[in-house]
């Protein structure tokens, strides 16, 4: 989840960076603390079971330790950071992209009202509806793509409200609209896709639309009965039903593209070259929703997402016995005990460095680390 947080945090106030680094809400935190506590408590176990279970059981200790110095030399073998770097840079380009490629309605708006004009009272007046209509079309178009690959557009609309009748007629084709290869094309190469279903009827979608508050405000509804009528002659010819057609985002462009030559033949708009800039923007807001749906539609290949996901589960899975604090590597800790003066001194610094390291050996701290910078990146 993409949270926005620098209007939040003040790189001029001190300790700043510990606001940044505690913040929860679309933090790494909040995204991997049930896995941590998973990764923790299974850290634990196995250090019970080390320390306790096999206090008695000389040979299996011995077994145990050779697992964990065998683990700790090969584990790093594997180029994890090299990897995740690849896959990282990749899922960041692409998240980047599609941010970048969604239009913005304002544009349209801005060139459609310079160059759509007439000084004439009654052709004024046609240049005007013209231009609502061009922007109702832009703003349906919007809503028809990205109500297709965001929930919140969804949800927006009320697209998931729950049906009440899931009942839906086919439509019928009609078989003069297209040429015996196209048909062989679209019955026999599908026989096995399935088209996937909506929970509201296309036409019921639609309405949803008009009946949007901000839609009835400023263009009373953005889709006509005519309109709507275009939609399901589309729908025959791509023999559709109720649930499973999802209206073209690239139709709505298109009738406004024939708009604007229509202004043009009405002389609303002043010079071909201004005809051509107003197509060129159309074809590029329809490009840039195409962007954004392709983005969505093909992901990143599988074997990628994999290799990745299985490389950081299986180093972390060695991180559990890897980081365990054995006896070889406790007695080097006890033994590091700064020197003192007298023998109280030495005993007390010995007992709390014993403590210490007693504390260690059930807490991952360095597995901890691992744990949050490789998995959060996954």
């Amino acid at each position: 989840m993409v949270v926005s947080y620098a209007s939040k945090i003040y790189t001029k106030d001190r300790l700043f960076f510990l606001k940044l680094l505690f913040r929860w809400t679309g933090s790494v935190w909040e995204m991997l603390w049930v896995d941590y506590i998973f990764f923790v408590t299974a850290y634990v176990i196995l250090a019970v079971i080390y320390h306790q279970a096999l206090a008695n059981h000389e040979h299996r200790m011995i077994t145990f330790e050779a697992v964990v110095r065998w683990l700790s030399k090969i584990r790093t073998s594997v180029p994890l950071s090299f990897m995740l770097g690849f896959f990282v840079s990749t899922v960041f380009s692409r998240w980047w992209s599609t941010c970048m490629a969604i239009p913005w309605l304002s544009s349209m708006s801005f060139y459609t009202q310079a160059l759509v004009e007439s000084t004439h009272p009654v052709k004024s007046d046609i240049a005007r509806k013209i231009r609502i209509t061009i922007l109702r079309y832009s703003n349906l178009s919007w809503i028809l793509m990205m109500a297709t690959i965001s929930q919140q557009i969804k949800d927006r609309f009320g697209f998931n409200q729950p049906l009440k009748a899931k009942k839906s007629r086919p439509f019928r084709r009609h078989d003069s609209c297209c040429d015996s290869r196209d048909r062989n094309d679209s019955t026999d190469g599908n026989k096995n896709s399935k088209k996937p279903e909506f929970e509201l009827t296309w036409r019921e979608r639609l309405d949803l639309i008009n009946l949007d508050e901000k839609v009835r405000k400023h263009f009373g509804r953005l889709v006509t009965a005519e309109e709507v009528e275009t939609f399901a002659r589309s729908a025959e010819l791509s023999q559709s039903t109720d649930l499973t057609y999802s209206p073209e985002y690239w139709l709505p462009l298109a009738w406004a593209t024939r708009l604007i030559k229509r202004s043009r033949m009405l002389g609303l708009i002043a010079e071909e070259r201004e005809l051509l800039f107003l197509v060129e923007m159309i074809n590029k807001f329809r490009g840039d929703l195409g962007t954004v749906w392709s983005y969505t539609e093909f992901n990143v290949p599988l074997v990628y997402t994999q290799v990745a996901v299985a490389a950081v589960y299986l180093f972390l899975f060695s991180t559990l016995l890897s980081t365990q604090l054995i006896r070889p590597e406790m007695v080097r800790q006890v033994t590091m005990a700064p020197a003192a003066e007298s023998i109280n001194e030495t005993q007390s610094s010995v007992i709390d460095t014993v403590l210490g390291v007693e504390l260690l050996a059930y807490f991952p701290i360095l597995g901890s680390l691992e744990f949050i910078f490789y998995l959060g990146e996954v």
